[in-house]
C-alpha cells in the first residue's frame, strides 16, 4: 500500500523478502527511495496499510503473524510505536478522513461459523473504538 504526505513525499508499506514489515518514503522532487524496516521480530508486514497526518506522522496496520492478529504501527518523530488491535484480524485497509481520524476496515476471522466478516475501527485522540 502507498500514501502521499502533505507535503508531496510518498510513502510504501510493504514485507521485505524476509518478511519484515519495511517503509520506503520517496521526498517530493527526488528520484531515490529510503527504506527501513519498522517490525522486524517473525512475520510482521502481510496485508499492510498506509496512512500519513498532515505533521507527518505514520501509521501502517498489518498482520502480525507471531501475534496472530492486525497491528498498529505509528512514527511520530523517529520513534516507532507497535499496538495490538485484535486478534484474528487480518486482511486491511487504513484511510485518513477530512478530519484527520484514521478509519480502518478488517476482516474477522469466526472460528465457530468457519467465515469471514468486516469490522470497522476509527483511530482517535491515540485509541482505537
Amino acid at each position: 500500500m502507498a500514501a502521499t504526505s502533505r507535503n508531496g513525499s510518498l510513502y510504501a508499506a510493504y514485507p521485505d523478502k524476509s518478511r519484515h514489515l519495511t517503509l520506503a518514503t520517496q521526498s517530493k522532487g527526488s528520484s531515490t527511495w529510503t527504506t527501513e524496516v519498522v517490525k522486524s521480530d517473525g512475520e510482521t508486514g502481510s496485508y499492510a496499510s498506509i496512512a500519513v497526518e498532515s505533521d507527518g506522522s505514520v501509521h501502517i496496520v498489518h498482520y502480525d503473524r507471531n501475534a496472530k492478529g492486525l497491528m498498529h504501527s505509528a512514527r511520530k518523530g523517529s520513534a516507532w510505536t507497535h499496538t495490538l488491535i485484535g486478534e484474528r484480524l487480518s486482511e486491511s485497509r487504513l484511510v485518513q478522513g477530512s478530519d484527520g481520524s484514521l478509519h480502518l476496515a478488517a476482516l474477522t476471522w469466526d472460528e465457530e461459523s468457519r467465515s469471514d466478516s468486516l469490522t470497522y475501527g476509527k483511530y482517535s485522540g491515540g485509541k482505537w473504538s
